[in-house]
């Protein structure tokens, strides 16, 4: 069984208890709004063993977070699960990240 991670653990327990729900997020000009800002985040990774982007990590976490995700082998389970509806707002252009894709690009995004 994977491992929890702690920081996935702080986020959704950050959300329940301020009863942040996924379906507040469904609607389409709040998902744009929130993509803008999330693709402001600079990326510090070296370009040639990105295969990603920042963005669409971080989006496809955070959806995943609020729909009670709380492992990385959930969020790529979710990610597969939905992504027709992800690719509606993200460019995924390389398929849904591996669960150690993102939990080494957000380690470093978190590091930063």
């Amino acid at each position: 069984m994977a491992r929890k991670s702690k920081k996935l653990q702080e986020l959704q327990t950050m959300f329940n208890e301020n009863d942040i729900d996924f379906s507040l997020v469904k609607d389409i000009i709040v998902i744009k709004d929130l993509i803008a800002r999330v693709e402001k985040i600079p990326d510090f990774r070296d370009p040639s063993y990105v295969k990603h982007k920042l963005s669409d990590i971080v989006l496809l976490t955070l959806f995943a977070v609020l729909s009670n995700a709380n492992e990385w082998c959930e969020i790529e389970a979710f990610g597969i699960k939905k992504e027709k509806w992800l690719r509606n707002y993200l460019e995924l252009e390389n398929g849904i990240p591996s669960d150690d894709t993102r939990s080494l690009a957000l380690k470093n995004f978190l590091g930063w």
